[in-house]
């Protein structure tokens, strides 16, 4: 089985009608036919319906779809927190898999432009499964609807948790926040159309790790003892300007006026992905401190293999960042991470949370005089909130925060400002879970963090907010 977006990023999209579609004409007629669904009404079967008659007419295919035949269940996302549980299960009939794979092709085509349109004629996008064997399971097609889920989600690692080792020599040690910033108040709309006062999270926390460790990491980086950064910048073998793109379709700077920012070579981009014990131990940190979700990396089929989970970043004086973030749930592209998680607002209640975490690793940075803030802005304001890179400070950031570098002083010289940044998501482990709440709820040592400075439009009340939009309209 493969969900509709995967059959676009594994397969190119043009499709070339060739011979065999032609002469397949006077022989037995291929056919697929509706049989189960879950999480969708009737309404929405009609619309995809549409899509998917004019799918088979392309490729010359019968399409069958009686709505009397058709088994409707709730949405099946019972195993798979977060899910939304949307399925439709189709047969294909007389079909050759090769033919198969080009009707999924063609059927993706359809559904996507159907969901991605203004205004889209679809709620959330769907897992869809078209099969030559299925199972006789007479009207009982629910629990494998929530198989289908669940194996689409362990075929595309879409909830690996972080590796960890056995014992952390860590767990101990109770880290809480210095800082805990809220930006970007405004009220959204959930999927399930309730309104709610939201803001994005941004948490620092000092002595995250220790110096062993952040050498260690700095180690991995790097690759390379010997080289004076100091006096001579990053490592050429390792960093190269123009390199650092960790958005899809993100164009370098063309401005040759303008001093391009270090990067990661592929290859060291490719390394940082490997196994390595420094960073087993820190991502068993990063678990220990928030053990009531399953964190994971960002999956590759989330936004493709040229977004890494991990990036690295080296910045230096004179260098030129803009704002940017680093993703938002409610935006993600076809995929499939969205045929199964749908699109939403971050933070919502039992939805998977996508979290940044950053962590600087120079063994010494002389604050305010060698600058190199990493800067938050809150966007309706147009504020601001430094963190500066204190060796050792790790920032936990909502990864629809738009957020920026400021390139080292003068003062720095040549040396680069090393930091490492994991993309997480925090999955749920219960249905409907509060994803706002980060603390641990069951520790009361554990709850006591600062109280958070609220940046701009987040110093706003719900209430004042909506009275505000009443107003305006």
């Amino acid at each position: 089985m493969q969900s509709i977006s995967s059959w676009i990023i594994d397969v190119p999209t043009t499709l070339k009608h060739n011979a065999r579609f032609i002469t397949r004409i006077d022989a037995t007629a291929g056919s697929i036919r509706g049989v189960a669904a879950a999480g969708l009404d009737v309404d929405e079967l009609k619309t995809l319906q549409q899509a998917f008659v004019f799918a088979c007419q392309q490729q010359l295919v019968e399409f069958t779809f009686n709505y009397d035949d058709m088994i409707l269940f709730p949405p099946a996302c019972e195993i798979i927190p977060g899910s939304t549980g949307r399925v439709l299960l189709l047969q294909a009939q007389n079909l050759p898999e090769d033919e198969i794979e080009d009707l999924k092709i063609a059927i993706s085509e359809e559904i996507d432009e159907i969901f991605y349109a203004q205004p889209p004629s679809l709620s959330q996008p769907i897992l869809l499964s078209l099969e030559q064997q299925i199972p006789p399971l007479q009207k009982d097609y629910q629990p494998y609807l929530q198989k289908l889920v669940a194996r689409h989600v362990q075929t595309y690692e879409l909830a690996t948790p972080l590796a960890r080792r056995s014992e952390s020599k860590d767990n101990d040690r109770i880290v809480l926040p210095s800082k805990h910033v809220e930006v970007d108040g405004a009220v959204v709309t959930s999927t399930t159309g309730e309104e709610s006062w939201d803001t994005s999270s941004l948490l620092v926390f000092d002595n995250f790790v220790n110096d062993d460790l952040r050498e260690r990491i700095l180690q991995v980086i790097n690759d390379n003892k010997d080289w004076d950064d100091v006096k001579n910048g990053p490592d050429p073998n390792r960093w190269v300007r123009g390199g650092l793109m960790d958005l899809p379709g993100q164009e370098q700077q063309q401005d040759d006026t303008v001093q391009q920012c270090y990067g990661l070579t592929d290859d060291a981009i490719d390394d940082l992905c490997l196994h390595h014990d420094a960073f087993e131990e820190f991502e068993t940190i990063i678990s220990d401190r928030f053990p009531d979700f399953t964190v994971c990396r960002l999956p590759e089929a989330a936004l493709g293999s040229s977004i890494s989970p991990l990036t690295a970043n080296a910045p230096t004086h004179g260098d030129f960042f803009s704002y940017h973030i680093d993703a938002d749930p409610n935006l993600m592209p076809p995929s499939p991470w969205t045929d199964i998680f749908g699109q939403y607002p971050n933070r919502q209640a039992g939805k998977p949370r996508f979290v940044s975490c950053l962590l600087y690793l120079n063994e010494e940075w002389k604050g305010e005089s060698w600058g190199a803030p990493t800067r938050f802005l809150d966007v309706q304001s147009d504020t601001h909130y430094d963190v500066l890179p204190v060796p050792g400070r790790c920032v936990f950031m909502d990864q629809d925060i738009t957020h920026t570098v400021v390139p080292p002083t003068v003062e720095a010289g040549h040396r680069p400002r090393y930091s490492l940044v994991w993309k997480l998501i925090l999955h749920p482990k219960n249905q409907n879970q509060n994803m706002k709440q980060l603390f641990i709820s069951d520790d009361t040592k554990k709850r006591q963090w600062p109280v958070p400075v609220l940046l701009g439009s987040a110093k706003m009340t719900e209430e004042a907010n909506t009275t505000r939009t009443l107003e305006g309209c």
